[in-house]
């Protein structure tokens, strides 16, 4: 092998390593970003399921405090036309509940960043959670219907137009049974 040959070699073997270090170093910068989700289980541990009560009674803790605001709101909502804030808010203490009750069952399936009531609830009991989301989401729709204007396709309306007390009374029934059946599971 000749002097500049060796050298090209070595160069180019730096710079794999360079290259292989870098992805290394971001791998582990994503794996530290990632907070308790199981994204990077190893395929033993993404079958086991494994409980993180702490993490979960955090979250049923915030969806009480947004349930506790959706019932305060129901109370002003004829004055300041917030029935969908209510309905809003329902939602969140629903999906804050329903991810809760994963992080006690299953840590590594909370879907953190998923927001639709129905694909949070399957799989977490027989099938009544799920029910009750169904519900929920059939009567308010859409989460972004409850507070975006364009969200309300072919309509003139807006969101605190579309939604009444009648509908905000429901919504505040069916997160309720929500949030009771959750804390079975967390609790």
């Amino acid at each position: 092998m000749s002097g500049s040959s060796f050298g090209a070699e070595i160069l180019s073997a730096f710079s794999r390593g360079q290259m292989y270090a870098a992805a290394f170093r971001d791998n582990m910068q994503e794996y530290n970003r990632s907070t308790r989700t199981g994204n990077y289980s190893h395929s033993r541990a993404e079958k086991a399921s494994v409980r993180h009560i702490g993490e979960a009674k955090r979250w049923y803790r915030q969806a009480m405090f947004d349930f506790m605001a959706a019932e305060n709101n129901v109370v002003t909502g004829d004055k300041d036309k917030s029935f969908n804030w209510v309905c809003y808010k329902c939602h969140q203490a629903s999906e804050k509940a329903l991810k809760a009750a994963w992080f006690a069952k299953n840590a590594n399936k909370a879907r953190q960043k998923e927001h639709s009531l129905t694909a949070i609830a399957i799989g977490l009991d027989e099938g009544s959670l799920f029910d009750e989301a169904q519900n929920l989401e059939s009567l308010t729709g859409n989460y972004s219907y409850l507070r975006y204007p364009d969200a309300v396709a072919g309509c003139t309306r807006i969101p605190a137009e579309l939604f009444g007390s009648d509908k905000a009374t429901n919504a505040i029934d069916i997160t309720k049974r929500i949030l009771d059946m959750t804390s079975d599971i967390i609790h």
